[in-house]
């Protein structure tokens, strides 16, 4: 099992994290948008970041807010040049998975039929599906809250959205957070193992971090992941700047997660 942790593009908290015993680091794809950064600008940012020796294996944060994939908004030119260079970024940094949540982005606009954002989420992840086999990299559809999106807001619907999609390269992220947030049974995550390729957990309820106004059932979830086999990675998410001191809080999650992780059930 890999256990990573999130970050902006801070790259300076890399080796807090690397001293934390984590395994990878998870960044924001927009914090490599080809439509404000140059080649030349990504180059020494790639040749910062692989200079810290904990790679970014897994990439979320996927598209700006205002590269719409739904609605009477969406521009397949400026999508696809976005994705190409963003993918071949995210590959040559060593990403090999990214995460496509963007709620923003895949917002259905007030009015906008709602079947006809659902082809075009589906028309979106099969040209995401070309572009992510050639760069070798595995997409995982997260499911959002109702309150950061209004569409794919369950595990269950982002499980139909990629046996619509049909794509090997389209896959699915379950995320502590919003399974929490939407009240959705964990038995959901039986249903949805053979597609899961990523996982989420948000900051635990250990002494010290802000308080969350709901609770996290860290143990359960873990139970249910042991239960369907899955050994893929783990990231942990500040959902809600919990963490008030990051070196001492990030350790001390590693060390919390590793330890339920390996508890007997």
């Amino acid at each position: 099992m890999k256990f990573g942790c999130c970050l902006g593009m801070e790259i300076d908290k890399i080796t807090v994290l690397q001293e934390a015993g984590y395994d990878y680091i998870e960044l924001p794809v927009v914090g490599l948008n080809p439509e404000k950064i140059t080649d030349t600008e990504f180059k020494e940012l790639k040749k910062e970041i692989l200079s810290t020796g904990l790679k970014p294996e897994a990439f979320n944060n996927f598209l700006p807010g205002d590269l719409k994939v739904t609605g009477p908004e969406v521009s397949p030119l400026r999508l696809t040049n976005y994705v190409e260079t963003a993918l071949e970024r995210v590959a040559e940094l060593g990403g090999e998975i990214v995460v496509f949540g963007s709620g923003k982005a895949r917002e259905i606009p007030d009015g906008f039929s709602a079947d006809e954002a659902n082809s075009q989420i589906i028309e979106f992840c099969r040209f995401l599906a070309k572009e992510a086999r050639k760069n070798g990299i595995t997409v995982a559809i997260e499911p959002l809250n109702s309150k950061a999106t209004n569409t794919v807001n369950t595990l269950l619907e982002g499980l139909k959205l990629v046996r619509e999609v049909k794509q090997p390269e389209i896959k699915l992220l379950v995320d502590l957070f919003h399974l929490t947030e939407e009240e959705e049974p964990f038995d959901d995550i039986y249903q949805a193992q053979s597609e899961l390729v990523h996982v989420h957990i948000p900051v635990p309820d250990i002494e010290g971090v802000n308080p969350y106004p709901k609770r996290f059932l860290h143990k359960k979830f873990f139970q249910y992941l042991k239960q369907i086999g899955y050994q893929g990675r783990i990231t942990v998410e500040d959902n809600g700047g919990r963490f008030n001191n990051f070196a001492t809080q990030v350790k001390q999650v590693r060390e919390y997660i590793t330890k339920i992780w390996e508890e007997e059930m």
